[in-house]
This record gives structure tokens, C-alpha cells and sequence, in this order.
């Protein structure tokens, strides 16, 4: 019974050290973006420090908060070639992935960011813009997304967020001056509380829910 009881209190005492998420520093931690998501684990936070990355880059399946520390203007993530995805998410690693405060600038030939394999992802507080090309800007393949007080401008792809399966909730973003806007060819997206203007071709089209705009075309 004694030995019984000290496993117990042995665990109370270890269980918050062991699962004490950590944060990892880019790049005093680690010298690059990929780097830190390849050393972290689900729960870590990757915090960037304000630079131009030009990295491609893959979270391997785990839940990991990656964060720009000096916000968008300052942290400004481009492919490593014209041809990859900034980032590519396409394995579940359960909810808690999240993309803040970053610029996301150029690429042509596939999406900027590309979700799928039944993850969980939160994208929030990040700009994109220039980018072209025959993709969306954010491609949900299979992931349930949200996508919250985002700034897309000046972006000439197939679009700035397109919906190929699952389930994305579009809410309080900003979409100005973009060849077009948000498109849900399969899945279903809840679009509330979006500024969506001057768009060259269409603003919204597919099976979306929309709803308070302050501005739409």
C-alpha cells in the first residue's frame, strides 16, 4: 500500500515537468524555422524572431504553435522555390497547430499553405500577399481550419482561400485588391465578419455561409 501510494505522489510531482510545454527560439534556439519544428514537440512553441525566411517548411505531425515574436510586418516567411508550399500540413496531429503573425509573400505554382490528412489548424493575425499562380493562396485539402483576422492583398492566384474538402470557419478577415476571393468546390465554409472588396472576378462562390459583411464584391 505504501509503494502504491508513493507511484501516486511520485506522478503528481512529475506529471507537470513532464508535459511543461517549451518554447523554442528562432534562430537562437535553433538556426532555422524548419529546425524548430523539427526539435519541438506536440504542445511547444517555435516563436520567431523578425527577419526574411525563405524555408519550405513541414510540421511532421505534431501540434506545435508557430509564432512570428514581432508580428507581421517585421517576420516575413517566402518559399524556397517558386514551386513549394510555405507550408505543408497533410498528417493529423490533433487540435493545437497554429499559424500567427506572419507576412506570407510570393510563390506562383502551388498554395502558399496547403492543409490536409485530417488535421486541426488555426491560422491568425498573418498577411499574404503577392502571390500568382494556378493555386489558392490557402489550400484546405482535408483539415478542419480556422482562419481568423487575416490580411490578404494584392494576391493574383486561383484564389485566396479554396476549400477542396472538411470544414473551414473564415472569420473577422480582410481580403482587398485580390484577383478573387474565397471558394468551396467540395466541404463547407462559414465565412462571418469578413471585409472582402475589390476583387477582380468574384468575391464568394461555392457552399459557403455568409454572413455580417461590412463590404463585399
Amino acid at each position: 500500500m505504501k509503494r502504491l501510494l508513493y507511484i501516486i505522489l511520485a506522478g503528481l510531482v512529475l506529471s507537470p515537468l513532464l508535459s511543461r510545454a517549451a518554447t523554442i527560439a528562432v534562430p537562437a534556439d535553433q538556426p532555422t524555422i524548419q529546425a524548430g519544428l523539427d526539435s519541438a514537440v506536440s504542445g511547444d512553441t517555435v516563436l520567431v524572431a523578425g527577419g526574411v525566411y525563405l524555408e519550405s517548411l513541414d510540421f511532421g505531425g505534431k501540434a506545435v504553435v508557430l509564432q512570428a515574436e514581432s508580428g507581421p510586418f517585421q517576420t516575413i516567411l517566402q518559399p524556397r522555390h517558386t514551386d513549394s508550399t510555405t507550408i505543408a500540413i497533410d498528417s493529423a496531429a490533433g487540435p493545437g497547430i497554429t499559424i500567427s503573425g506572419f507576412t506570407f509573400r510570393g510563390g506562383s505554382r502551388v498554395a502558399v499553405i496547403q492543409l490536409g490528412g485530417g488535421a486541426s489548424v488555426t491560422i491568425h493575425n498573418n498577411r499574404f500577399t503577392e502571390t500568382t499562380g494556378p493555386e489558392p493562396v490557402i489550400r484546405i485539402d482535408s483539415a478542419r481550419t480556422t482562419i481568423t483576422h487575416n490580411v490578404f492583398h494584392d494576391n493574383q492566384a486561383l484564389a485566396c482561400i479554396g476549400i477542396y474538402a472538411d470544414t473551414a470557419f473564415i472569420y473577422n478577415n480582410t481580403l482587398v485588391g485580390n484577383s478573387r476571393g474565397i471558394f468551396a468546390l467540395a466541404g463547407y465554409g462559414d465565412i462571418r465578419n469578413c471585409i472582402i472588396a475589390n476583387q477582380e472576378e468574384y468575391g464568394v462562390s461555392g457552399d459557403l455561409l455568409v454572413s455580417n459583411f461590412n463590404l463585399y464584391r
